[in-house]
């Protein structure tokens, strides 16, 4: 997240691994609703700041940003999914009819009092949506079309190269993680960060 970015300061909500130094964390207890616990993460960050990048532990910035561009992968309502995920996509495009699913897996830049201002325009007591569709489409950003860059199955290193060339953003599962994108990630951020123990 630094390496290709203007990032300075790291927040945290939620489980902080022990070799991660020189963030603010904020504690999050997890319960059973996971779009319900990121919204309450980000409200939370929004106390912190009055912008920031909401991104997951498991993104990587392989080329320099400075996140103005919001990707979306096409119409919500094109979406087919399993499971919780489904329930989620359906509860966004009935509130979204015409919407965008900015819910890639890439990081997202959002304003904390439009983030605040936008969410409390739902019903989050019983009721779980895609919170970066939900931002995006109501701050009506100029989105641009794209594939999601998530890597859930093993690869070869052939394979991962051409699969990143001229991708700004990666993202990988733990189903992901071979050992040859082990290495390619290595390749790619020799350098610990100024967040990470420097011996870890």
């Amino acid at each position: 997240m630094v390496k290709n970015t203007p990032v300075t300061r790291i927040i945290i909500v939620g489980h902080k691994p022990e070799f991660i130094v020189n963030v603010t964390h904020i504690p999050y207890p997890d319960g059973p609703r996971k779009a319900y616990n990121i919204h309450q993460k980000t409200l939370l960050a929004c106390k912190e700041v009055d912008e920031f990048v909401q991104a997951a532990d498991d993104h990587f910035v392989l080329l320099p940003t400075d996140f103005e561009t919001y990707y979306h992968g096409g119409l919500i309502s094109e979406k087919r999914y399993h499971g919780s995920y489904a329930k989620v996509t359906y509860n966004t495009k009935r509130v979204l009819p015409e919407g965008l699913f900015y819910n890639l897996h890439m990081p997202m830049k959002m304003k904390s009092d439009r983030y605040q201002e936008i969410m409390s325009g739902y019903d989050w007591d019983k009721t779980d949506y895609l919170i970066k569709s939900l931002y995006a489409n109501n701050e009506k950003v100029e989105g641009v079309r794209s594939r999601d860059c998530k890597v859930r199955d093993f690869m070869r290193r052939e394979t991962i190269n051409k699969y990143v060339d001229g991708r700004t953003f990666l993202s990988v599962s733990d189903s992901g993680l071979s050992s040859d994108m082990r290495r390619f990630l290595l390749e790619m951020f020799p350098e610990p960060s100024p967040f990470e123990l420097q011996n870890h």
